[in-house]
Parts: structure tokens; C-alpha cells; sequence
């Protein structure tokens, strides 16, 4: 089989072939730069030939094509000649795997070197990598540790991982619906598979805060989608224990039968018999004069009540009015106690010079993070006791005899890269009669 022999490929039918454009599917007044869907997935055309190539005719194509790169993938050598193709793949007849090797080649997944022979591509080994993948997954779909190891992959590798932590979430919604259905179900073998389901999924839990702990929360849309995750995760935990408490409901409500009688027969009878005649028999059953019949598990009940609780519980917090608790007593880490530093140094210049500083003139600093933690901090200036002692950064920052005052509601410009524009205000010295004022 010569290399130009290897170039030419059998024309293949299809029921189409033009090839649409990408605007033939855009609705009317949109652009394609526009939907963020289409911008996101555009990567993956460098895939498309592979990928078209295994299914492009038929599902026997698409197993004898992958079966082909998948065994030439794990082999101990790299390169192919004929020999070894012939050797390997006797199970072919020969025309079809002259055929085959021919279509791999030319739709990317193999390359040939003259002098060695034909070795797979990179992207084809990629494709195979992920396809192995799935072949392990295709009898538990709904595992999501798929979901969470391609994300850890991304961190790894320093890939975006929007879109892979983007279908972490929606997974776990997914399977989240699935248990609020299996518990309205009331159905002993659903609540059985459900908690089978959920099993599995927790074993991932650990595993997931893990690789959740890894991501740049920085960004507002990650810090999204990680709440949201750990949201999910703390309902499936409450879900387990909800699952286990219905099936021990149900296991109450199990009926002991003797002499012959199967469950069967009693749904029959039931089935068969009027509602006047089932009347006339629960009636010479019951022996209590009862003025409204209540057909309600009393333990059934307190324990539906108790889940239903434990998932709307609102925690009070007692509020009131009184001193703010100062948060610079925490143990600050080594970057706040610096931007603190500085901020203190900044307005001891005022103290040194007695001149008021406008807030403009303050708050921007290093970055619009450090601008605001500026800005957070000048209501607590002067909320400390004369009388404590002034060692820690905090206590001198307590007792600074400042005030801060904001004129009027107006905004006004900075000029500065960090801040746009800020309230009208000024810091200046007090003495010890005017006291501490409001900001």
C-alpha cells in the first residue's frame, strides 16, 4: 500500500452535501460575535474533521474506526508500517483497511513519515484520551466526577475553566431536582434508586470543595458559580438524611401479612370492590366513636414536619443598637496589616499638618481593592477609649482624634485609575470638646 495510494478515499454518500453557512442558522439582526455560545465553543472546530470522520456514516463505521485508532494508541510502538498494520489489524479484510487507514489520514487522525510509517496525531491522541474516558463512564452518566476532574484538569493546566465549572453547577442542579422528586414521589423503589444516585455523587464532595478552594474567586462570575456549588452540595447532604427519614416512614406504614395473603391479593380487592362496600367494612372496624376520620401517621407526620423545618429555619440574630465590634482586633493577614499601616501613616499627616484632606485625596491607593478597604475603614476612626493603650496598629487607628465629614449628596471626580468618583468629604482634626461626629 503506497503512500499515494493512501491519499485517495472512497467517496462516501451522505444526504448532504452543501455545507451551510453559520449565518443561515443566526436569527434575523444578530451578529455571530454577538452570542457568547458560538464564541466560546469556536476552539473545537480545530476538532471537527476527527470528529466527523468517526461518524459521518454509520454507528459500525464509528466502532471499527475508533477501535482502530484506540488499539494503535496503546500499542508499545509508535510508528506503523504496512507489516504492522497488516500484522495488528488481520481482522480487517484487506481492502477495508487499506480503506480505513486511508480515511484516518486523510481527516487528521494519522500522518506518515516515509521513512518510519504512519503514527497518530496529537489531536487524534487527545480525542482518544477523552474518548477512554467516556468509554468508562457510558454505565454511570450520572457520576459527575467527570465534571470535576476535567475542572481540576483546567486549574492544572492553567485553561479557563468557565465553561467546565459552569457544567459542574448545572449538574448538580440536575441531580438535585432528581431528589426533591424522588421524595414527592413517595415511592419506596424510587427513594431506593435516588439514594443509590446519591451515594455515589457524595463521594465527590470531599473532592470537589477541594478542587473549589483552587479557583480565582476574584472574578465575580467563579465566585457565582462556586456559591452556587457549594449551595448544591450542602442540599444533597441534606437530602441523604431526608431520603433515609421518608424510607423509614414508609417502612411503618408496612402492613404484616399472614395465612396465604399477598400484597397482591389486597391492591386486587381493593381494585374490585365499590367504595360503599369498603365504607361498610372500615366502619364495623372502627370501635371509637371518631367525629372527623384522620388518615395521618402521627409520627409520619412530626417527621415531615421536622424535614420541612430543618430545610426553611431562618437563624435570629439578636440586633440592636450599640458599638460596632472593631474587626481590626482579628489577627489580621500580612496584606491588611500593611494597607492598614499606610492608611495610618497617611492620616497621621494630617495630625502633623492640622489641614483637612479631601476623601478623593485618601481613599485611591495601589488598586481599587485596596481603595475600598481604605474607605470601609474610616467610619471606625476614633471608636476607641482615650484610656486604652496604644501598642497594635488598630488601637492607634481606634484613637486617632479625626473626624470625616461627607458635604451634601453630590459626587465628585478623582483622578485616579482605581476610583471614578466618590463622596464629597473631608478628614480633619478635632478637638476634645467637639467630640466624635457621625460620618
Amino acid at each position: 500500500m503506497s503512500d499515494q495510494e493512501n491519499c485517495t478515499i472512497r467517496e462516501i454518500p451522505c444526504e448532504e452535501n452543501r455545507q451551510s453557512k453559520l449565518e443561515d442558522f443566526i436569527a434575523q439582526g444578530l451578529k455571530i460575535e454577538d452570542i457568547d455560545a458560538l464564541i466560546d465553543y469556536k476552539n473545537l472546530l480545530i476538532f471537527y474533521p476527527l470528529l466527523n470522520e468517526l461518524t459521518k456514516v454509520s454507528e459500525n463505521d464509528f466502532l471499527i474506526r475508533i477501535s482502530i485508532v484506540g488499539e494503535m494508541a496503546r500499542a508499545d510502538h509508535t510508528y506503523w508500517d504496512k507489516d504492522a498494520l497488516d500484522r495488528v489489524f488481520s481482522w480487517l479484510k484487506q481492502e477495508k483497511r487499506e480503506y480505513l487507514i486511508s480515511s484516518l489520514r486523510n481527516n487528521q487522525w494519522l500522518e506518515y513519515d516515509r521513512d518510519k510509517g504512519y503514527y497518530l496525531t496529537a489531536h487524534g491522541r487527545t480525542i482518544n484520551s477523552i474518548l477512554n474516558l467516556l468509554t468508562g463512564l457510558s454505565q454511570r452518566p450520572e457520576d459527575y466526577g467527570i465534571e470535576v476532574s476535567g475542572l481540576e484538569y483546567c486549574i492544572n493546566m492553567g485553561i479557563d475553566p468557565s465553561l467546565v465549572i459552569g457544567g459542574l453547577r448545572s449538574k448538580l442542579e440536575e441531580i438535585t431536582g432528581r431528589m426533591e422528586e424522588a421524595l414527592s414521589s413517595h415511592s419506596q423503589v424510587i427513594i431506593l434508586e435516588a439514594r443509590e444516585e446519591l451515594d455515589q455523587c457524595l463521594k465527590w464532595s470531599e473532592k470537589t470543595r477541594e478542587v473549589l478552594s483552587k479557583i480565582d474567586t476574584r472574578d465575580s462570575n467563579n465566585l457565582i458559580e462556586v456559591n452556587s456549588i457549594h449551595h448544591n452540595l450542602s442540599l444533597l447532604h441534606n437530602y441523604r438524611s431526608e431520603l433515609q427519614r421518608s424510607l423509614t416512614d414508609i417502612g411503618r406504614q408496612f402492613i404484616s401479612l399472614e395465612g396465604g395473603i399477598t400484597l397482591i391479593d389486597i391492591t386486587d380487592y381493593l381494585m374490585k370492590t365499590k367504595i360503599s362496600e369498603l365504607g361498610e367494612v372500615a366502619r364495623e372496624a372502627v370501635s371509637l366513636p371518631i367525629k372527623k376520620p384522620v388518615f395521618v401517621l402521627e409520627d409520619g407526620l412530626i417527621s415531615s414536619t421536622e424535614a420541612v423545618l430543618m430545610r426553611n429555619i431562618i437563624e435570629e440574630k439578636d440586633e440592636g443598637w450599640g458599638s460596632p465590634e472593631f474587626p481590626m482586633e482579628m489577627t489580621l493577614d500580612v496584606e491588611e496589616e500593611i494597607s492598614l499601616k499606610y492608611l495610618l501613616e497617611d492620616l497621621e499627616e494630617i495630625l502633623e499638618s492640622g489641614s483637612p484632606k479631601r476623601l478623593g485625596e485618601v481613599v485611591p491607593k495601589d488598586s481599587k481593592e485596596i481603595s475600598f478597604y481604605r474607605l470601609s475603614m474610616l467610619p471606625l476612626i476614633g471608636e476607641g477609649r482615650e484610656s486604652e493603650e496604644r501598642k497594635t496598629i488598630s488601637s492607634k487607628f481606634k484613637n486617632l482624634p479625626l473626624n470625616v465629614r461627607v458635604e451634601g449628596e453630590d459626587m465628585i471626580q478623582v483622578d485616579s485609575q482605581y476610583i471614578h468618583s466618590i463622596s464629597d468629604g473631608k478628614i480633619y482634626l478635632i478637638n476634645k470638646k467637639e467630640g466624635k461626629k457621625d460620618v
